[in-house]
């Protein structure tokens, strides 16, 4: 590190502008990428990393010659000229002035209070101030960004499609297999134009929410969310009972949009809980008439209920999950009929039974209810590597052997992360346990722990713990991780496993980065009226093959698993 004579050559005005928007923190190029993405200041292009693969930044450098950058996330000065990380600022302490700037977009404000003694209390703003843009005021409207989005998106299928109609209509001229009627109906097949984006409307990221948009792509395509909320009635507007609730099918999906698309104050208006604008999202991604949509809405009202999540910093997924399930599960303005379905659709009950060796006394524990299923991929990794080297002969120093081959190059199964969730653990020597039983009187003693599952839901969401503490510190681990598609029978979780369990796999939640604090995420759905997995990387959306899915051969980490039941 050293300091940089190149940084007097940034124009802050115009970068400041430019970040003043969270929606614009992606990669200009990429469009949703926000794994690394760095802006440049002095034309405030932004671009990804030299850890993506496109490195638009790089790019942006080798064209304009501008050299110094500035890391959104981390807020950390490089300059490409010098190829050094920078240390000074300006004269006039511009960059600093950037860095608070972000800061207070990311990070939620505290409003402080002083007590008689003169200690300063902190405590979170009662109101979020949401980032108000230059066009959400009066006489400022918006053009309609997703109304031109859809058009473009549009167009550009509409080629596809004629340029592989005209291929397939050569290739069956080619083999003389060009039915009389297929050549009386070139038009049949052609999509109705209000559902011409079914299975493939994204949703924009309004800054660093991709991690919500993947994990709500997911969520829109279980089949039991979408039965429940297609048939329930919208909720009430205040001051209205549940009598007077219209039903929500009667209500066209323009005004659903409009109001998802609402930059609106939630607290201002009616019907701002956080069930109801799922409900109203959801019903927009399913109506198909858009190919991109704005969850502006959806993300003031979370917001709003989840103070931890205020801001426009990086979250993780699976808390995003696990908050958004507890939040929606509490929403008074839903009967509690369709709470309490909800609640069992991901509900599983976890139990852990300890036998005692002495008097084989069996105890058994269950655990609170759990919305995920947490497997640990670090475990699950040691384990197979210690089970290799016994089976290799060198049973004296299993660590050791295990040690000599990289971490990472350790592929495992979701069956074998499965295992290790339920494996027998043997309670010994400094770990002993407690018996309370007649005959032991709370003596430590030898046991055997093994966890099982009394009732698993009608959707099972696996979340692979990807992270793991070590001298270095926390890193996250990328090793691969091998899951089925279809039939992937969960009754060995069971503890009654004569019943069987078998699930096919609905959704997956990608993360992209080397550090699991940070990086991108992408998702990968399986969309029933397509009959087909489709990938979505904010707005952008692609049919995926499965082959692809089994091979292996996508972007990113698995990190949540949907799967559910098969009918």
């Amino acid at each position: 590190m050293s300091t940089c004579p190149h940084v007097s050559s940034i124009d802050y005005q115009v970068v400041s502008r430019k970040l003043s928007d969270p929606s614009t923190w992606t990669c200009d190029q990429c469009s949703s990428n926000t794994e690394s993405v760095w802006v440049c200041l002095q034309c405030a292009h932004i671009g990804c990393g030299r850890t993506c693969r496109q490195k638009h930044a790089k790019k942006h450098f080798d064209a304009s010659c501008h050299p110094v950058v500035l890391h959104i996330n981390q807020k950390m000065l490089f300059c490409y000229q010098c190829e050094d990380w920078i240390l000074n600022d300006t004269q006039f302490g511009e960059i600093g002035l950037l860095r608070e700037q972000l800061n207070r977009l990311q990070n939620q404000r505290f409003e402080c209070s002083q007590t008689r003694s003169g200690s300063v209390i902190r405590g979170p703003l009662k109101q979020f101030k949401f980032v108000e843009r230059k066009d959400d005021r009066v006489g400022h409207e918006r053009t309609g960004f997703s109304g031109e989005f859809t058009a473009k998106r549009f167009y550009t299928l509409s080629l596809l499609k004629k340029c592989i109609a005209a291929w397939k209509t050569f290739v069956a001229e080619q083999a003389g297999e060009l039915s009389q009627r297929t050549k009386q109906s070139p038009g049949e097949g052609k999509p109705s134009p209000a559902r011409r984006f079914v299975g493939r409307t994204g949703l924009r990221n309004i800054g660093n929410t991709c991690y919500q948009n993947a994990t709500l792509m997911c969520l829109s395509a279980l089949g039991a969310i979408r039965q429940l909320l297609s048939l329930q009635p919208d909720p009430p507007p205040p001051g209205q009972g549940l009598a007077k609730r219209p039903r929500l099918g009667r209500r066209i999906s323009e005004e659903l949009y409009e109001e998802a698309n609402s930059r609106r104050d939630p607290s201002k208006i009616g019907s701002s809980t956080v069930l109801a604008q799922l409900h109203r999202l959801f019903r927009v991604l399913w109506s198909g008439k858009w190919a991109g949509v704005s969850p502006a809405f959806f993300v003031k009202s979370f917001m709003m209920a989840v103070p931890s999540f205020q801001g426009y910093v990086q979250h993780d997924a699976h808390e995003f999950l696990t908050e958004l399930l507890d939040v929606v599960q509490r929403d008074i303005a839903y009967p509690v009929e369709v709470r309490t379905i909800l609640s069992r659709v991901f509900t599983s009950v976890q139990q852990s039974a300890t036998r005692c060796h002495v008097c084989n006394n069996v105890s058994k524990y269950t655990f609170p209810d759990a919305t995920c299923i947490t497997l640990d991929l670090s475990a699950t990794v040691e384990r197979l590597q210690q089970t290799n080297a016994e089976s290799s002969g060198d049973r004296r120093y299993p660590r050791r052997r295990s040690s000599l081959y990289a971490t990472q190059n350790q592929a495992c199964t979701l069956m074998d992360c499965l295992d290790a969730l339920i494996a027998p653990v043997e309670l010994t020597n400094g770990s002993q346990y407690r018996c309370v039983s007649a005959s032991c009187k709370g003596q430590l003693v030898n046991a055997t722990k093994q966890d099982s599952f009394e009732r698993l839901g009608q959707c099972v969401v696996f979340h692979i713990n990807r992270t793991k503490w070590d001298s270095q510190g926390k890193r996250k681990i990328m090793n691969k991780v091998e899951f089925p598609l279809r039939n992937l029978d969960l009754s060995v979780l069971l503890s009654d496993r004569s019943i069987p369990r078998r699930y096919h796999l609905r959704g997956i939640v990608l993360h992209h980065g080397p550090d699991i604090d940070q990086g991108h995420y992408t998702s990968v759905c399986f969309i029933d009226s397509l009959s087909t997995f489709v990938a979505y990387n904010d707005l952008s959306s692609e049919t995926v093959i499965e082959q692809d899915l089994v091979e292996e051969r996508y972007d990113g980490n698995p990190y949540l698993l949907f799967y559910e039941i098969s009918s």
